[in-house]
């Protein structure tokens, strides 16, 4: 069962303010997302009877696992026996959600275990030349990896800024403009579903996030700021997270 983190502690969501974290917080929306318990629990359904059913497949030091830890050991086991059914659930998982593999909420992970896909086929690039036409958005670039890394990398950057310049030039590359906002927006969006969930007021939400912040009685600025701060978290939750991964 996925536990919520103590909302009126921004400590609990620091984590989420530093490094590259778009896709951790994404996950944090689709973790949250009633949607997602419904679509996971079928999965986790099928792979604890596979479980028990099939007691002698599965590791004997397995049993001393806690849970969801255990559970992992279960799907390593699942996948290994039933590769159909762990094709299946991933494909769903990958069309639907975008994550690598089905995911239980409660998975203990900041985000560097998530793997969002967002290509599945290999066959979508094309190896892009030093002096070919840029002809589509997704390209391969050789790289001698013999080469000093800091030398690859200038050689890449250069390399890549001139063949975006010239799709663009061309009209073969639309730019995609930057959609994500700061992190500690996201957090504060958690935090609003979170206080929601446990049933806080919006002032009292107000009080916690923003101390000291004026809400007259009649403007009621900071319960306005609250309430519209919570609509963008529901569309986060729905659907938005998707703007936090790469290539939307």
């Amino acid at each position: 069962m996925f536990i919520r983190p103590d909302w009126r502690d921004k400590g609990a969501y620091k984590w989420m303010l530093h490094g590259p974290v778009h896709g951790a917080i994404a996950w944090e929306f689709i973790r949250r997302n009633p949607d997602y318990h419904k679509d996971v629990t079928p999965y986790q359904n099928e792979v604890i009877d596979f479980r028990r059913d099939n007691p002698t497949s599965f590791d004997e030091g397995e049993s001393s696992f806690e849970f969801p830890e255990r559970f992992s050991a279960m799907v390593c086991c699942h996948m290994f026996h039933r590769p159909e059914r762990f094709k299946f659930w991933r494909t769903y998982f990958v069309n639907r959600w975008r994550l690598h593999r089905p995911m239980l909420p409660d998975e203990q992970v900041h985000g560097e275990e998530i793997i969002f896909t967002t290509i599945d086929q290999f066959e979508s690039f094309k190896v892009q030349g030093l002096t070919s036409p840029v002809t589509q958005s997704r390209v391969l670039i050789p790289v001698d990896l013999s080469r000093p890394l800091e030398e690859i990398q200038e050689q890449l950057f250069f390399q890549v800024r001139r063949l975006r310049e010239e799709g663009i030039r061309d009209g073969t590359i639309k730019p995609q403009t930057n959609r994500t906002l700061a992190p500690r927006v996201y957090v504060e969006q958690l935090r609003i579903l979170d206080a929601f969930d446990e049933g806080a007021t919006v002032r009292e939400i107000g009080h916690v996030l923003s101390p000291g912040a004026v809400n007259d009685i009649d403007a009621r600025q900071l319960d306005k700021r609250i309430n519209a701060a919570h609509v963008a978290a529901k569309k986060m939750l729905e659907s938005g997270w998707r703007v936090l991964l790469p290539g939307s």
